[in-house]
């Protein structure tokens, strides 16, 4: 059985949206900062600021408050891409993508990771995704407890063959990459533990059983499954990508 030892919570968001301002930008920014330090206690951050412009930070990537501080305050907002919030001892992860491309869907991504607490688990990826609820438009997201071979940018798996380390993507996740066109019709990725949903795919799904459902907007609902029932259930869903 697998040991359980981060929570992983990935959020599509704004699909189809085609550019965003400086002040989104930075709401982005803001917002990403302040979930960590309310719901996860932590002060003392490292960060990297994705786009042209910004430089490259030395050692492991992530820099501290100060440089970001002047990072921002020389180069402003305009050609951030992405923005990554780890603590100081990268027990906590998250991170945003705004995907601008001909040769992508237009969405932003985010994940957050953090320490797996079977007491506390639930309770913190509800929070989180309301907070980020209250400022951008969720089109699907999906929740999950793992081990430490999950990478959390892709949830690509890190293999540990001795001292060295490989990373390695399943081919199940490059299939689910290539529908998430689809996410805005329904499709799905499959069922965890606990989801959010637009409309398109609660209309899909109506006909499974949950442990319990949230009502997070006018668009969206939270839905939970108990984990002794999920496998059940996720074989009557017809518009999952991967089993």
């Amino acid at each position: 059985m697998k040991k359980f030892e981060k929570n992983y919570l990935r959020i599509f968001a704004n699909i189809n949206k085609a550019e965003y301002s400086e002040d989104e930008k930075k709401l982005l920014t803001e917002l990403l900062i302040s979930i960590t330090k309310i719901n996860f206690n932590c002060n003392k951050l490292k960060y990297d600021i994705e786009g042209s412009g910004y430089g490259i930070s030395k050692g492991d990537g992530l820099i501290y408050e100060k440089s970001l501080n002047n990072k921002l305050n020389e180069k402003g907002y305009k050609n951030l891409s992405g923005f990554k919030v780890y603590s100081y001892d990268d027990s906590y992860k998250s991170a945003f993508s705004i995907f601008l491309n001909i040769n992508v869907l237009n969405r932003l991504d985010m994940y957050f990771s953090w320490p797996y607490n079977d007491l506390e688990s639930l309770e913190k990826t509800i929070e989180i995704i309301k907070s980020v609820s209250q400022k951008l438009k969720i089109d699907y997201a999906y929740a999950y407890p793992d081990d430490k071979t999950l990478f959390e940018e892709g949830e690509g798996r890190i293999n540990y063959i001795g001292r060295s380390s490989m990373l390695s993507i399943p081919e199940q996740e490059l299939k689910w990459e290539d529908k998430f066109s689809e996410i805005t019709t329904g499709t799905i990725k499959k069922l965890y533990p606990l989801n959010v949903f637009n409309k398109k795919q609660i209309e899909g799904l109506r006909h499974l059983t949950t442990e319990k459902k949230i009502q997070l907007s006018d668009e969206n609902q939270i839905w939970i499954f108990n984990p002794s029932t999920l496998d059940t259930e996720n074989t009557k869903v017809t518009t999952k990508v991967i089993d």
